[in-house]
């Protein structure tokens, strides 16, 4: 059967509101549904390595300052950790990680609290990725394939959601920023969008993300460039970066000043290498 004129008219109008919202709402609970597998078979799959001996300790300690009405910058009674604005992942100027210390503390399942803040990363990574490809012209029904899925490729399930989670939020936050970036630079919207999502990632304060996000800025800019022969709407995506990347230098401006004086474990000196941990 061949298809007839409406089928074609049909298939080449652009998905409704109403379809984005229903196909993004379904990415949400594939993503819920394969963690919940993945749970079955492990339930310390998300808790393990990087993140149970780091990550959620640091938000453990970084919550409690803050509930005792401190602002956690130098903590002396933790010696060479306690100088948490130079360790930018402490991420003290991330709005969103200072809130998941803040609660942290009240949570005493500590594999509930990582599997929950990971899980809702991993939603946000599929949105992310969901959204990129309804930018570039994907229908929402394949658009939500790419990003159900890619909470669970190899090394963002493997790496990312069980040991290094503030990847997994750099990720998150740059799959979102790209696709508010495509959508500010063909006049679907303004800059604040792109500007959020990009300070977010860089206040993460893992420095793989801050250099994803300056790669994915100038891509962004190259591409729009040559896909609507303006110099433009690839100004614009670039002024939102680098005001982004000013907001956000105070996450790594402290590590950076002071690295002739710090160092990081080597061949030499005095390392965690997690015995009898």
């Amino acid at each position: 059967m061949t298809p007839t004129d409406t089928q074609i008219a049909r298939a080449a109008l652009p998905d409704s509101r109403r379809e984005r919202l229903a196909w993004g709402a379904a990415v949400a609970a594939v993503v819920v549904l394969g963690y919940l597998l993945v749970l079955s078979v492990d339930p310390r799959f998300f808790y393990i390595d990087d993140t149970e001996s780091g990550a959620v300790p640091n938000w453990l300690q970084l919550g409690r300052i803050m509930r005792d009405g401190h602002f956690p910058s130098l903590v002396l009674d933790q010696w060479m950790a306690g100088n948490y604005p130079v360790e930018g992942q402490g991420g003290l100027w991330n709005p969103v990680q200072m809130a998941i210390n803040y609660i942290s503390p009240s949570i005493d399942n500590l594999v509930l609290l990582a599997t929950v803040v990971k899980l809702g990363f991993s939603i946000l990574l599929a949105w992310g990725v969901f959204r990129v490809a309804l930018a570039y012209g994907a229908r929402a029904n394949w658009a939500a394939v790419a990003g159900a899925s890619a909470p669970f490729v190899g090394f963002t399930l493997f790496f990312e959601n069980t040991s290094w989670v503030t990847a997994l939020m750099g990720t998150a936050w740059i799959m979102n920023a790209w696709a508010s970036s495509v959508s500010y630079a063909r006049g679907r919207s303004g800059p604040i969008v792109p500007f959020v999502f990009l300070y977010l990632a860089i206040s993460v304060g893992y420095v793989h993300a801050a250099v994803m996000a300056g790669v994915m800025i100038g891509s962004v800019a190259i591409g729009e460039r040559l896909f609507q022969r303006l110099w433009r709407p690839a100004l614009k995506v670039c002024a939102v970066g680098i005001a982004a990347a000013a907001c956000g230098a105070v996450t790594f401006l402290p590590g950076v000043l002071t690295s002739a004086v710090t160092w990081r474990s080597g061949d030499e000196g005095t390392f965690n290498d997690n015995f009898l941990t």
